[in-house]
């Protein structure tokens, strides 16, 4: 009888352990039953849809003038400089990492308006419809910071998620060269800030 109730009591405890398991692990009971845990997919979907999400808000929003252009490619690269570091941001704080992802993202937002701040009207830094304070391009560095974040820090398995992540930044820096806002120079120098920025953080 004492050792029925010693099997028994031995059974409970190692099914406790299970569904007791630290998150991201997987484990299996003896019935077969595999125990609940996190993993990246779950954090890179619920990133895509914040995406998805904000970008069709941002349509309602919108001047009604930029939606009798079709959604035109200026109002998507003012879109993506918004919805690819938030997404990113929101996957930094899943993974509780929003503070580097705010020390990077403060570092590209200093090193842009430096540099504009410095060139000023500085031939470099002309935009092509004949304004100032144009390298590099804010737009695409923000953007490429919130692609860079997502493809190598949320999910960095993910390759899908990288590929659409970088193409999005890549055409909002063609959507600035679009408007008239930026040359290629320039938009090239706001993906390398962009993407550099991810170096930063407060543990390294």
């Amino acid at each position: 009888m004492g050792a029925k109730e010693s099997g028994h009591n031995h059974s409970a405890i190692a099914e406790a352990d299970i569904w007791n398991e630290p998150p991201g692990t997987r484990s299996q009971s003896r019935y077969g039953k595999v125990a609940p845990s996190m993993n990246s997919s779950r954090t890179v979907f619920q990133s895509i849809a914040h995406i998805v999400a904000v970008f069709l808000l941002s349509l309602f929003w919108a001047p009604c003038e930029l939606l009798a252009e079709d959604l035109n490619l200026r109002h998507l690269g003012d879109v993506m400089q918004i919805v690819l570091p938030l997404a990113a941001g929101n996957c930094a704080l899943r993974n509780h990492d929003e503070n580097d992802f705010a020390v990077g993202f403060v570092t590209q937002s200093l090193t842009v308006l430096g540099i504009e701040n410095t060139l000023g009207n500085q031939s470099l830094s002309q935009r092509p419809d004949g304004s100032g304070h144009g390298f590099p391009s804010g737009h695409t560095a923000a953007a490429m910071y919130g692609a860079t974040s997502l493809a190598k820090k949320c999910a960095p398995e993910n390759k899908s998620l990288a590929f659409w992540a970088y193409g999005a930044a890549v055409l909002t820096g063609y959507s600035r060269i679009d408007a008239d806002r930026h040359d290629l120079t320039q938009v090239v120098a706001g993906l390398l800030v962009g993407y550099f920025a991810n170096g930063f953080s407060l543990s390294a």
